[in-house]
């Protein structure tokens, strides 16, 4: 593993505990599509004391924010859910049905963890940018899975240096697109 996943990686351990309880608190709130007001709260306040520049109410939508940080480029888009829908409200850490409130939203589509591993990738890829200021992409590789990690059904494997990637892309894409953030003025000068 070079340093720069390692770093990554490390970024994501040093705030585990604020992404675990994160997720947690957006699975006890419960809140469905366009009511997320406790979560969007949250999440607010996390990325602010992080170093992030929240704007809140984007769009004219009460529940929806961007967390930016720096200034110029690359602008960088990670999209975060955490809503709950109808009928799937659960106790966290049970296999069989048991709602929390019969009837009531609930995260079993696992929007909570989508949202709180989203904000894992803004910390990881703020602190690379933060340490990488001559990147202009970041990618990464991609592993499909059903069920367990370990049961793979599909890899996309791309290489992960300049040179191997400037080779690569002479005859088809080397960036898997879910993984793909840039620096636009890199891209506008191509």
């Amino acid at each position: 593993m070079n340093d720069a996943k390692k770093a990554a990686i490390q970024t994501i351990d040093d705030h585990a505990a604020l992404f675990c309880d994160v997720s947690r608190k957006i699975w006890e709130y419960a809140e469905l599509s366009l009511k997320e007001f406790q979560s969007a709260a949250l999440y607010e306040k996390v990325l602010a004391e992080n170093g992030f520049a929240v704007t809140s109410n984007m769009g004219g939508i009460k529940t929806a924010f961007c967390g930016s940080w720096g200034h110029g480029h690359p602008v960088i888009g990670i999209l975060g859910e955490f809503d709950a829908l109808s009928g799937l409200s659960q106790q966290a850490g049970c296999t069989h049905h048991a709602p929390l409130i019969p009837g009531g939203s609930g995260h079993g589509c696992g929007h909570n963890l989508l949202g709180a591993g989203s904000l894992a990738a803004a910390f990881a890829v703020k602190a690379y940018l933060e340490q990488h200021p001559e990147c202009d992409i970041v990618g990464g590789q991609m592993t499909e899975f059903i069920g367990e990690p370990t049961n793979i059904v599909g890899q996309r494997i791309v290489p992960t240096d300049n040179e191997a990637i400037y080779e690569y892309m002479k005859s088809r894409c080397a960036l898997n697109h879910v993984t793909v953030m840039f620096r636009k003025e890199a891209v506008l000068r191509v």
